[in-house]
């Protein structure tokens, strides 16, 4: 039996790794970490999950200012 295609699914196991990974990914590693919660929250989307687009928004947020954080912490001068 499938569902509707408007009801989203209450299970959003992807999305909230995604979530998570984007989390990690503002100090550790942000290509690798916000990288991979992007591509699981548009697997996520693509399953229709509830927080698809949160875990995109977390992890792009998460590799921007990681980036940032990054580039601030590691080159300033000493």
């Amino acid at each position: 039996m499938t569902q509707p295609a408007d009801v989203r699914s209450s299970r959003s196991p992807l999305s909230l790794f995604g979530i998570l990974l984007g989390a990690i990914a503002f100090v550790f590693v942000p290509p690798l970490f916000g990288g991979a919660g992007i591509v699981l929250g548009a697997v996520g989307l693509s399953r229709n999950e509830r927080f698809g687009w949160l875990a995109v928004g977390v992890s792009m947020t998460g590799l921007v200012l990681g980036m940032v954080f990054g580039v601030v912490v590691f080159v300033s001068p000493s």
